[in-house]
């Protein structure tokens, strides 16, 4: 139990204030799936990433970032999603309507093959970043992205 706790300094960045709702129908789920690792000659961030790697790099360290899976789920309304980025990691996404219109209150179960790593909520609307520090993993960190838009 110590270990799902351990996980995942929870970081959102910004506000939740950073863009008008939208309307339910449009809004989609945006998750990356990252390997964080410090490299004497780092490679360049792909492309969905480059406008994020100063937040990473300001508040997880590292000097490299590689996108190693992505997916986007349409939210059609409350319930659970499944977000699969690779066969190994996936997240368990249950959402709720939050009181705020565009906000939605987010319980996560982050999986490493069939292994609970951790739980976790969060408020999560607009174009607000989540940032979930998850374990160690190859020659790095995996860090998870998690975005409504």
């Amino acid at each position: 139990m110590a270990s799902r706790k351990l996980l995942l300094a929870v970081l959102a960045a910004g506000t939740g204030l950073l863009s008008a709702p939208k309307a339910h129908s449009e809004e989609s789920i945006w998750t990356g799936l990252v390997l964080a690792s410090n490299e004497e000659h780092p490679k360049a961030a792909a492309p969905e990433l480059e406008k994020y790697w100063n937040k990473l790099r300001n508040i997880f360290g590292y000097n490299e970032y590689e996108l190693l899976g992505q997916r986007s789920e349409i939210l059609t309304g409350p319930g659970e999603h499944w977000i699969i980025p690779r066969k190994d990691f996936f997240l368990c996404v249950t959402s709720r309507l939050s009181e705020k219109p565009g906000s939605y209150r987010m319980k996560m179960d982050l999986y490493q093959e069939k292994n609970l790593l951790a739980q976790m909520e969060a408020r999560v609307s607009g174009q607000n970043l989540l940032f979930i520090r998850g374990p160690a993993y190859d020659k790095g960190r995996i860090i998870i992205i998690l975005m409504v838009k």
